[in-house]
């Protein structure tokens, strides 16, 4: 007798689930086999199998089940399924020799045995194409200006000139002040006051005398 499917009522995504063992994916909504993000040519009915042993993977499955649910009951020698599960093995790169991922159950059937882990497919499809939102730096200064009236603009251009003019009026007249007392000797070392000047001249003469 065929084993009944639960259903996860718990899952509330898409319900297409995608099975990833090793470096497979078996996208059960695309109907696909993928490694390493490559689709691996697989037919349907080895495609089938490979869902359902890994959708049952929990205990072993006849060989009277998978055909049930592969053939809908008809009756179907061994044989076929044998080959079957010959290309699902192939497909993974496994074998009846290895027995890596499908196990073959002595006068029973076949198990599921490598580790797999689910995602649902809506899911992953979401996390993928969201987009993270970029941090914004603020308006730069030429969109700041761009906001400024031209008036406004053109106010402050005119208080900076008139600032600047102010400030070099201010120097010259500092520059005049300071060469006003160099001339009159206000403000002179003593070592350049004009009696020393003189006087240094004095000695100079009698020295010359």
């Amino acid at each position: 007798m065929a084993r009944m499917q639960v259903k996860d009522t718990n899952n509330q995504g898409s319900g297409m689930m995608i099975y990833a063992f090793e470096h497979y994916e078996l996208d059960i909504g695309l109907h696909e086999l993928r490694c390493t993000g490559e689709t691996v040519p697989l037919e349907p009915l080895a495609f089938n199998i490979l869902v359902y042993l890994i959708q049952h993977r929990d205990q072993a499955v006849a060989k009277d089940e998978l055909i049930a649910h592969l053939w809908h009951g008809q009756c179907m020698q061994d044989g076929v399924l044998v080959q079957s599960v010959v290309k699902a093995r192939r497909a993974i790169g496994d074998n009846g020799h290895a027995q890596r991922c499908i196990k073959t159950i002595m006068g029973y059937g076949y198990r599921f045995i490598a580790p797999v882990e689910e995602h649902d497919a809506w899911d992953q499809q979401v996390c993928t194409r969201t987009p993270v939102p970029r941090q914004s730096a603020g308006p730069s200064l030429g969109v700041f200006r761009s906001r400024v009236p031209w008036q406004a603009q053109a106010r402050a251009v005119g208080v900076r000139t008139a600032l600047d003019r102010s400030r070099i009026g201010a120097h010259h007249a500092t520059c005049v002040a300071q060469a006003g007392r160099r001339e009159s000797g206000v403000g002179r070392p003593p070592c350049e006051t004009p009696q020393s000047v003189s006087h240094g001249g004095g000695k100079a003469g009698e020295a010359m005398g």
